[in-house]
């Protein structure tokens, strides 16, 4: 597809202190225990509504960073092209069986062969779509990726040595359990969406955004990623058995995907026309801070020296946000704290999407 260059990082200090004020969202959105656990929002008000993600991109919009609300995508239709060429009756409907849950598994716990079909699914999915230069692939792309190369690695090899006490994954049903559940997050949405159901409204935001041509594909790219990281990875901590006590496994997992976000970028990059680089490393937004959270530093009103937004940036995206859908898992397995957790959620899935609205308004996206 056709490359436009990508814009370099405005020196206006307008322009620098949306951006830090759009990534900071983020991270005001939420609340860290002394133990490293998110806690629920000290403001739970300021998300959506408990249980509910209702009101999509206009529950994000704010004066200085909207974008148009995506258009809404009629229900009971399952739309046949998303900016490319349409799909036929016979491609939506192999979308529609591949993204079905399997018979007789929907109540066992799944194995290693279980997921590995799954996974297999989701990228046959994305390979109808990418044919078709299809933007509902645009997410897939990455998912499926992270999948064959980090994911099922790492429980390839702890499976092949399941005495082995230094194996990277000591609590293996667990974690294809975890897996598992967060692949059929998506999987599950996509079913929906091809069928013509209904869809859970933070994916129907992902479908709308990229079924919009007018939006940037960066910005459906990214919308996808935040309702896998956001809401779907939370939701499978809470389903899955997660005790703190797996904590460990957990960030070995986060981390061996971290490990091939550049191949990521790469690829989305190859497919279609987006740039998730400046975002997804977080370099210019460090930049931005250092100058704009960093001068309001010397003037006495942050607390935050110069030069340490960039550090601040990089660790809460390194180890910030997975140690959150943790965290916000374990509050929703709790029937206690559950309300405190969709709470959280929806006030982090909300200062997301309004960061990611800053960004492609301002053209990093």
């Amino acid at each position: 597809m056709r490359r436009t260059p990508r814009p370099t990082l405005p020196h206006h200090s307008a322009h620098r202190a949306a951006l830090v004020a759009a990534a900071l969202a983020v991270i005001s959105a939420t609340s860290f225990s002394t133990a490293g656990l998110p806690t629920a929002a000290a403001d739970p008000a300021a998300g959506l509504p408990a249980g509910s993600f209702a009101g999509s991109a206009a529950a994000s919009v704010t004066a200085g960073s909207a974008l148009p609300e995506p258009a809404p995508l009629p229900e009971g239709t399952a739309p046949s092209a998303a900016c490319g060429t349409p799909l036929s009756g016979e491609e939506l409907g192999r979308i529609a069986e591949l993204s079905a849950r399997p018979v007789g598994q929907a109540d066992a716990a799944p194995t290693l062969a279980d997921f590995e079909q799954r996974a297999a699914a989701s990228a046959q999915i994305t390979d109808i779509l990418v044919a078709h230069d299809d933007r509902r692939a645009i997410f897939g792309l990455g998912l499926d990726l992270v999948e064959k190369e980090a994911v099922l690695p790492l429980y390839e090899e702890s499976a092949a040595h399941p005495e082995d006490p230094a194996r990277p994954i000591p609590n293996l049903p667990w974690a294809l359990t975890l897996s598992s559940h967060l692949l059929d997050g998506y999987l599950d949405a996509m079913h929906a969406h091809a069928t013509g159901g209904a869809v859970a409204p933070h994916w129907q935001h992902y479908f709308e955004v990229a079924a919009d041509c007018s939006l940037p594909g960066g910005y459906a790219a990214m919308a996808g990623y935040n309702a896998h990281l956001t809401v779907d990875l939370a939701r499978a901590v809470s389903t899955s058995g997660t005790t703190p006590a797996e904590y460990g496994q957990y960030l070995e997992i986060v981390g061996a995907i971290a490990d091939h976000g550049d191949a990521m970028v790469a690829l989305t990059s190859e497919h279609f026309e987006a740039n998730l680089a400046p975002l997804w490393r977080l370099y210019f937004l460090g930049e931005a801070a250092d100058g704009s959270v960093g001068a309001a530093a010397g003037a006495g009103s942050t607390g935050i020296s110069p030069g340490e937004g960039h550090r601040l940036l990089l660790r809460t995206a390194d180890q910030g946000y997975s140690t959150l859908s943790f965290g916000n898992g374990l509050l929703l397995a709790d029937p206690a704290t559950e309300a405190a957790g969709q709470s959280a959620i929806g006030s982090t899935w909300a200062a997301a999407d309004q960061s990611l609205q800053a960004l492609s308004t301002h053209g990093f996206l």
